[in-house]
Formats: structure tokens, sequence, C-alpha cells
């Protein structure tokens, strides 16, 4: 009777076994095909966004971000920004670098100025665009100004009423040189002292830098707001380039939202 019990013992036990194996085999499958379908959050998702952006990592480590709710015109702009972003990394090319800043700034203008697929004045178009040194001033800006009546607008308007950029001309291009202040950066005498001016004010130390200034307009879809064609349509552009990508250092006359609920 013992013996049969022990047998016993082992056959559930490997039946245990074969069934806990089965179970993890599944697990992974499953776990596996989910990601295939909806993608993995670590390659798709960027940690640090909050209205949840597709992203596109090139060999180089460029990330480009297309958000999750674009227009049909933002993807097509974004899959010429990729292609450009290709080409100018392989070539260095004048030709290339100028097509690739003027690309870079069509993509900034159609989503900075199209609020129909904003979720709140928060969600800021076209940050990954701006210099780096510049990005979190800039965002501080286009809330407090450009996006500052957008939550009102929505709620009177509707979302799908407000602006949409649905073409950008590229008016001129032009590579050239200019001096800039990097922020946090200052003149010092030969002692390391900050050199001040007749105010007491910190004089900002200025680097020759070479960059790309881009002219360019754009349209909007129609609208039923009345106040539509007020919004900006034209704007200069200058771009800083680097070894391996072009950032937007200066928005030439800051956009600004004014408070037609009024």
């Amino acid at each position: 009777m013992s013996s049969e019990n022990d047998n016993l013992k082992k056959f559930l036990l490997v039946i245990s076994a074969v069934l806990g194996l089965v179970f993890i085999i599944s697990t992974g499958f499953l776990i596996s095909r989910f990601d295939n379908l909806f993608g993995s959050a670590s390659n798709s998702v960027s940690p640090d966004n909050d209205f949840g952006e597709q992203l596109v990592e090139t060999p180089d480590a460029i990330i480009y971000r297309l958000r999750r709710n674009p227009t049909t015109y933002q993807i097509e702009l974004f899959e010429m920004l990729i292609d450009a972003h290709y080409l100018f990394v392989e070539s260095r090319s004048e030709k290339d670098l100028v097509d690739y800043s003027a690309i870079i700034v069509r993509n900034f203008i159609a989503d900075f100025f199209t609020l129909s697929n904003k979720v709140s004045r928060s969600d800021v178009g076209g940050l990954q665009f701006i210099a780096d040194d510049l990005k979190q001033d800039f965002r501080d800006y286009a809330i407090d100004e450009f996006y500052l009546y957008l939550n009102q607008f929505t709620e009177i308007h509707g979302r799908d009423e407000l602006p949409t950029v649905k073409d950008t001309t590229i008016l001129n291009v032009e590579i050239t040189s200019d001096y800039f202040h990097r922020p946090g950066y200052w003149e010092t005498d030969d002692y390391g002292n900050f050199v001040r001016d007749m105010w007491g004010n910190n004089v900002p130390f200025l680097e020759n830098w070479d960059i790309v200034v881009v002219d360019v307009e754009w349209a909007y879809e129609q609208s039923g707001l009345e106040f539509i064609g007020q919004f900006q349509t034209n704007a200069r552009i200058t771009l800083k380039f680097y070894e391996d990508a072009v950032q937007i250092l200066l928005i030439h006359e800051l956009p600004v939202m004014y408070d037609f609920t009024q």
C-alpha cells in the first residue's frame, strides 16, 4: 500500500511539473504576442512624455517623436524628416543640410501651431526641435503665451474647430554664421571675474556658431472660428547645426495667443 501511495505521489508531482511548464511557456508566448501587436513600452514610449508619443530611433541615436494623435499632414512631414535626417548624416552636403533644416522647420510649424490635437495647454508641440539649452524656457513661454487660452477655446468652440496646419511653404533658406549667447556662459577677465556692464549685469559670452536661417509660411484648415485669420502664418527661424542634427535656436517674433473669448 505504501508503495502504491509513493507511486501516486510521484505521478502527481510529474503531472504538476508538466502543467507548470506548460503554463510558463503559454504565458511567455502570450506576452510575446502582446508586445508584437501593441509594441513594447520601453521601446516605443518616451518615459518623460506625458502625452504618449511614438518614437523613431535612428541608428545614430537621434530620436524623433510622432505624437499618437497626429494629423495626416504631420505624418507626411514626419516621414520626410526621417529620410532627410538619414541623407544629411550620410552626406553632410550643403544641399542635404538645407533640406534637413527646412523639413525640421516644417515639422515644428505643423506640430506647434496645430491646436486641434492638443490635450491641454501644457501639451506643447514641436519641443523636440528646440535646442536643448532653450527647451525649458521655450516650453514655459509657450504655456504662458501661445497656449494660454487653449483650454478655454477647447471648451467653448470644440477641439475640431481649433487651428490645424494643412500646408507649409519654405520661402528661403540661408546658411551663415552669427554670434549667440549660450545660457549660463558669461564674459570673464584675465583673473576669472565676471565682466559687468554699466548697469552691473554680467556680460554674455558670445560664441560664433554656424547657423541656418529659414523663412517659412503656412496655412490652416478651414474652421468655423471667426478669428482663425488672426493666427500667425509666417516666421523666420534660426537653427544651429551640429555633427548629426539641427536644432532651433531662435523664432523671430515669438507667437502669442490673444484672448479671443472676450
